[in-house]
């Protein structure tokens, strides 16, 4: 930014020493580019906004495949799923395609524009010199002035677009940085085990607040993991499996347990990897 409008001072003042009126058209000029190019620019900044909430429902809906495959399993897909999810993909792809426009619009602009200033400028030079006020010459220096002055002017618009449309993103990794920041309750758990172990969970864990008749459990009894095991956890839809490995990673509530529990400090920081669901349409069919 700082090189680009040292570079931008630097041609207006070569363009005054030459011909004054030149160097006005280009004071002038600068406003109508960065107002050419402000309403675009806006608009993909707003359109960012837009976008991080139709990509969360998108998303969302994508997780809610694993997370109701039991209701998916028993009514048909189908039914079930594929007109919400088609609607939210629709909205996302939508969003997209008008981000995707204005960002065209944005890198293309400067070119369309970069002519109607040489072109203007040229014709006023051309007019300078039918009326004996310049040389044949000038016309060309217009029309170099006016490309030269295009490359550090667009910089410095295309830069301030970039960061204004990328501000939502920067909010949003604030806010996740904040919430990182504050403690979640398992920092007491993760401890190393007086036996070694890398996961020990004693107790109840439940499903809601509710505890009793009106909770749901998900687990109750004794796990233990010890380093470089394989554990395989198993059971029927709904019975607490992805809860239970969520407790195991911290990103739970250490409340829903009832019980006592020693974690790894290393399960704070360990991988996590949901499996993937393909959804298509159609059959399927062997070779």
């Amino acid at each position: 930014m700082p090189g680009a409008a040292l570079a931008l001072f630097g041609i207006v003042a070569l363009a005054a020493a030459i011909d004054p009126l030149m160097a006005a058209f280009m004071v002038a000029y600068v406003p109508v580019f960065w107002l050419a190019l402000r309403l675009p620019a806006r608009s993909l900044a707003a359109l960012q906004r837009d976008i991080l909430p139709a990509q969360d429902a998108w998303l969302g809906e994508s997780k809610r495949i694993v997370e109701s495959k039991r209701a998916i399993n028993a009514s048909g897909a189908d039914t079930y799923f594929s007109a919400r999810y088609r609607e939210r993909s629709d909205a996302y792809v939508g969003t997209i395609l008008r981000y995707r426009f204005l960002e065209t619009l944005i890198s293309n602009a400067p070119t369309l524009l970069a002519c109607v200033l040489a072109a203007a400028m040229m014709g006023v030079a051309a007019w300078r010199c039918a009326a004996g006020a310049a040389g044949v010459g000038q016309v060309l220096v217009a029309y170099s002035l006016a490309q030269l002055v295009q490359a550090p002017l667009t910089a410095i618009v295309q830069h301030v677009a970039q960061v204004r449309g990328n501000l939502p993103h920067v909010e949003r990794l604030r806010g996740a940085a904040a919430e990182a920041s504050e403690p979640s309750g398992f920092e007491a758990l993760a401890t190393k085990g007086s036996d070694g172990s890398a996961a020990h969970v004693e107790g109840t864990l439940w499903a809601t607040p509710e505890r009793g008749a009106d909770g749901k459990r998900l687990f109750a009894g004794e796990l233990e993991v010890r380093p470089g095991e394989l554990v395989v956890v198993r059971g029927a839809n709904g019975t607490g499996k992805s809860r239970l490995l969520d407790f195991l990673r911290a990103l739970s509530d250490p409340a829903d347990l009832d019980g006592e529990a020693v974690l790894a400090p290393e399960l704070l920081d360990a991988a996590y990897l949901t499996y993937p669901v393909p959804v298509f349409t159609g059959d399927l069919t062997s070779a």
